[in-house]
This record gives C-alpha cells, sequence and structure tokens, in this order.
C-alpha cells in the first residue's frame, strides 16, 4: 500500500478572487513581507492562486487571461518565494465555469427557468430549491 506524505500542520488558503475593476494588482507585493507575515503565523502551506472564478489569471499565460491589472507576474513569485523557505504553496484554479467564461460564451451558462439574468442577483424573490433528484443544472456566475 503506497504510503502518502503527511499533511502540514497550519495550511491557510489565500483566498484571491479579484475583478478586473481592481487596479494594481501585485503592485506592492514584496517576497520578504509575503513570507515574515506567513512565518510569524506559523504558516507551512498557502494555497496559491492561479486563476479566480473571475477568470484572471495571476501569472503570465498564453492559455488563459492574465488579470487586466496585473502588475507583476505574482503567482510564480509567491511560489519561488514559498518554496525557498519551505513553506508548500498547491495551487489554486477555479474549475467550471468563471465569469469571464460566462461573459465570453453565454452559450455555456445554464440560466435557472425563471430566465434570471446569469450575469446579476435573481430577478425574483423566489428561491429555486435544490432537490437530490433535480435535473436542472444552475450555474451562478
Amino acid at each position: 500500500m503506497k504510503s502518502f506524505k503527511s499533511i502540514r500542520y497550519r495550511q491557510v488558503h489565500l483566498d484571491f478572487h479579484t475583478s478586473e475593476h481592481i487596479t494594481g494588482v501585485g503592485r506592492n507585493f514584496d517576497e520578504d513581507q509575503f513570507i515574515s507575515c506567513l512565518q510569524s503565523a506559523q504558516v507551512d502551506t498557502i494555497n496559491v492562486f492561479a486563476m479566480c472564478h473571475h477568470g484572471w489569471s495571476y501569472f503570465d499565460t498564453k492559455v488563459g487571461k492574465p488579470h487586466p491589472h496585473l502588475e507583476t507576474n505574482l503567482l510564480p513569485r509567491m511560489l519561488d518565494a514559498c518554496s525557498k523557505n519551505d513553506i508548500e504553496a498547491p495551487i489554486y484554479i477555479t474549475v467550471g465555469f468563471n465569469e469571464l467564461s460566462a461573459r465570453e460564451h453565454p452559450e455555456w451558462v445554464a440560466i435557472a427557468p425563471e430566465g434570471d439574468d446569469p450575469y446579476g442577483p435573481p430577478k425574483s424573490n423566489q428561491r429555486i430549491p435544490v432537490r437530490p433528484d433535480s435535473t436542472v443544472g444552475i450555474c451562478c456566475v
């Protein structure tokens, strides 16, 4: 039986969903300050973002789309800093639909039976009950 590496003690999730309306992304990122903060909190694993649910990537990429206001190649800088300091850094990527894909490909979006706008809050005050046997697919973007 294969043995797995034990899970580190203190892991945090760097929640980094940043809309295209946010400017200066990564402008003031400082590796030393980043690592100092993690070490002072005794963090030994941090989830870092490659792509958020808005659909933007936080590194130079030819496959996805970098955040329009990304001012540094943020993900590799975080990974490098963590690696040099024995901090594990699993990479987070949004799976499935994201806001950018929904805007660029509205045909991919599942819309509620009431026809609610997929790009904003429901137009009605009704909530659709979720049932285990339901065949209706709803994608919130």
